[in-house]
């Protein structure tokens, strides 16, 4: 019974999800339109209008103290 209502449950989401996925895959003209041509559907289509910077952040800072003898 239970793996009956999981079954139906996964049956619908991929439904959904389907439907949802054409709806985006009609739109792509219309994204492309309004953004000028440039389709930034990935991430890296566009390389000349994005900038990649590297951030570093400080984590942790030891001391010793190193005797001379």
């Amino acid at each position: 019974e239970l793996i009956e209502k999981r079954c139906q449950l996964m049956k619908s989401f991929n439904e959904f999800r389907d439907k949802r996925i054409q709806d985006w895959n009609s739109q792509k003209k219309r994204r492309l339109e309004l953004r000028c041509g440039i389709d930034t559907d990935t991430l890296d289509s566009d390389t000349k209008n994005v900038e990649e910077e590297e951030v570093e952040f400080f984590v942790k800072e030891e001391s010793f103290i190193i005797d001379d003898k």
